[in-house]
């Protein structure tokens, strides 16, 4: 088949017609015209914690580490749950990926939203009436030590701070600042 010049302008733009139709939507190309993906990863609502870098500048084949999110979380019905893995759909429908999975890029984006299974619990601190700033409350995941606060800074009606208790009279479970204190919820 012989083509003219008006043929052959014809034939190259239907053939780029037909390639960027193949491609996804959104499809940016970078440097010598090769496309660009990324691993983006989305909070999904959660309360507190860091989301790590998504992960940009990726092409076709180039494979990706999942990446670990452990201290975020977020309340759900009024329940500590932290972060225990990643999700192609917001609600957890899609494909799962756990910290350390890899992820092979093919001809488009990933956006991960962080999952939250794992249960927690908090340690409040209250300075029973004195005076001085009141630790910050800790989070951690059930079964996980913390180290107890100090709590020296803290003064009630001229006596000085001692120990933490669970109870405000004084008559519950003493800790001392500095002790490790497992997260179960029996506390």
């Amino acid at each position: 088949m012989k083509f003219t010049k008006k043929g052959k302008l014809l034939a190259v733009l239907v053939a780029v017609l037909m390639v960027a139709t193949m491609l996804p939507a959104g499809t940016v190309f970078g440097h010598g015209g090769s496309p660009t993906y990324k691993v983006d990863y989305d909070k999904n609502g959660a309360d507190g914690g860091d989301c790590p870098a998504d992960v940009t500048g990726l092409h076709w084949g180039d494979e990706v580490t999942v990446a670990d999110a452990q201290n975020l979380y977020q309340y759900i019905w009024g329940d500590l749950k932290f972060f225990g893995s990643w999700n192609t759909h917001w609600l957890g429908f899609g494909t799962t990926y756990n910290p350390g999975d890899k992820i092979t890029i093919n001809y488009s984006d990933v956006h991960l939203y962080a999952q939250f299974t794992e249960r927690g619990y908090e340690l409040e601190y209250d300075n029973n009436g004195g005076s001085g700033s009141t630790p910050s409350t800790q989070r951690a995941r059930a079964g996980t030590s913390v180290q107890v606060a100090d709590g020296s800074h803290l003064t009630k009606s001229g006596d000085v701070f001692d120990h933490w208790n669970t109870r405000s009279n004084g008559t519950g479970t003493s800790y001392n600042p500095g002790a490790s204190i497992t997260l179960n919820g029996n506390e």
